[in-house]
């Protein structure tokens, strides 16, 4: 009888492992590109990034490599709309980033 019972268990341990769970997926979206069509934002800047910086309050600042630049995109809070902000920041070599 135990080694039914254990056997039972298991199988039934199985099957539940096997079923994902509802929780278990995401959904990715891309906010910005600088290939046309790609994400909500196309931004020609956006080459090669490699770092991203963000405040509580403000906007994410993100550095590309690419083009030796920074930029500035807001995220509105009510509709997750994305929008890139007019300051472009030339950085001649990127060393390192943070937010003060």
């Amino acid at each position: 009888m135990t080694i039914k019972s254990s056997f039972f268990t298991w199988a039934v341990l199985a099957v539940t492992a096997a079923v994902p769970a509802s929780a278990q997926f995401y959904l990715q979206k891309n906010l910005v590109s600088d290939i046309s069509g790609m994400a909500q934002v196309t931004d020609s800047h956006l080459v090669n990034p490699w770092g991203v910086a963000l405040g509580s309050t403000g906007p994410f600042w993100v550095s590309n490599a690419g083009t030796s630049t920074s930029i500035f995109y807001s995220v509105a809070p009510s509709t997750a709309a994305v929008s890139a902000l007019p300051l472009v920041v030339n950085v001649p070599a990127p060393t390192g980033q943070v937010h003060a």
